[in-house]
């Protein structure tokens, strides 16, 4: 949820008038909000204990689905009274929210919250060009590098977990075509730098190799390089989030968009 709430204040810093919309139960965590902002929960049915409420993911999906989409809907129409809502932005992973705003004449935008690199591996997964579990030390996607397998998601390479989350996260491709607009979270330097997960051949990461790992950032030489490569991001984030910036650009332009429907 953060990196919608963050793109959510960077359009409220630009005068528009944004609702955030969450759970019920998520809202209860939340702890503050910036004044700019109007935090408007729905029930998903599961007010009081979420996923856990559900005990079956299964369960928690099509009742956050059922019983979400009617809510969003009522909402949308409840803020539409005093100032017409122009744009649904909704996380890519819950893609009946465009059926919501299809079904309201608004417009639909879809945020994708993780890197565009790996949402194109899921998306490859998702089109049967990618098969799970990955076989072979190396993997082959257009428009990217030459992976390892460990350069890739856990749920990619040794199919770990459940099933229902996997189909979850390749769900966000389901209706992304129809979408008015595609939003990612990142910046346009990113996206040439990849990181791997430390997993072992049951795809759990041990107590040792985070302890190891620790210590490598903070006492090894690598740890050196590790600072010297945050900081270079760090500052090219701002550089791109800062009035001009790549970042602030797509944003304008996204904005000047709504603007003329």
């Amino acid at each position: 949820m953060n990196p919608l709430f963050q793109f959510s204040k960077r359009l409220a810093s630009k005068g528009l008038k944004v609702t955030l919309v969450t759970t019920i139960f998520i809202a209860k965590t939340m702890k503050s909000h910036p004044g700019s902002l109007i935090v408007d929960p729905i029930s998903d049915g599961l007010n009081d204990g979420g996923i856990v409420e559900a005990r079956d993911i299964n369960i928690c999906l099509k009742r956050f689905e059922a019983v979400g989409s009617r809510n969003l809907a009522e909402l949308v129409k409840k803020h539409s009274h005093g100032c017409p809502v122009k744009c649904l932005i909704y996380d890519s992973h819950i893609p009946w929210a465009l059926d919501v705003a299809k079904r309201l004449g608004i417009v639909g935008a879809s945020f994708f919250t993780q890197y565009c690199a790996v949402d194109l591996i899921y998306y490859n997964v998702g089109r049967g060009l990618l098969s799970t579990p990955v076989q072979g030390p190396t993997v082959t996607i257009p428009g990217l590098p030459l992976l390892e397998v460990n350069d890739l998601p856990s749920f990619v390479y040794f199919a770990l977990g459940l099933y229902a989350i996997l189909l979850g996260l390749l769900s966000q491709f389901s209706n992304f075509e129809k979408a008015d607009c595609l939003l990612f979270n990142t910046f346009d330097k990113l996206e040439d730098e990849w990181d791997s997960e430390l997993v072992h051949e049951k795809g759990i990461v041990r107590r040792e190799d985070i302890e190891l790992c620790i210590k490598e950032v903070m006492e090894g030489e690598k740890g050196k390089v590790f600072k010297r490569n945050v900081k270079k991001w760090k500052e090219m984030a701002k550089e791109a989030v800062d009035e001009g910036g790549s970042s602030d650009k797509n944003i304008e332009e996204f904005i000047a968009g709504l603007l003329c429907e």
